[in-house]
């Protein structure tokens, strides 16, 4: 993850900052298949599609950030990228909802569940960022831009 970011201007290093802690969530995840009992695999399942995701949502917010100041002055936010946020946003609040039923009716020690519920804590902080990251994008409608938005 470190070296990714070497070759990075800054706002590309935070937006990968931000989605490593995702990625560290979901290694974590993925390490606890085997001590989550008979939830292990589905909990793994889950954590690799939430994995997939990341990349999805690194191209969305790099397409947001990207935009410069008078484009978004002019024109307002990137609605197409924000759109995808959001996508991506919902469907791994849904994964969410799933691993926290997964970690209740997980038949493995209270230490592999409170472990469980730091990276669920870890995944849930960064969708509510992305997901007002997408509001706050579809609002900017720019000083043109609500001509054909």
């Amino acid at each position: 993850m470190s070296q990714e970011m070497a070759g990075l201007d800054e706002k590309q290093q935070n937006i990968y900052q931000n989605q490593n802690k995702v990625r560290t969530a979901v290694h974590s995840l993925l390490a606890m298949e085997n001590l989550a009992g008979n939830k292990g695999a589905r909990i793994s399942e889950i954590a690799k599609e939430f994995n997939n995701s990341v990349q999805a949502t690194i191209r969305s917010e790099e397409k947001i950030e990207s935009k410069g100041s008078l484009s978004r002055m002019l024109t307002g936010g990137d609605a197409e990228a924000a759109g995808e946020l959001e996508r991506q946003t919902i469907q791994n609040m849904e994964r969410i909802q799933e691993l926290n039923q997964l970690k209740n009716e997980c038949d493995c020690d209270p230490e592999v569940k409170a472990m469980m519920q730091e990276q669920i804590n870890n995944m849930e902080l960064e969708q509510a960022r992305l997901e007002q990251l997408a509001q706050s994008e579809k609002k900017s409608k720019g000083l043109i831009g609500w001509l054909w938005k």
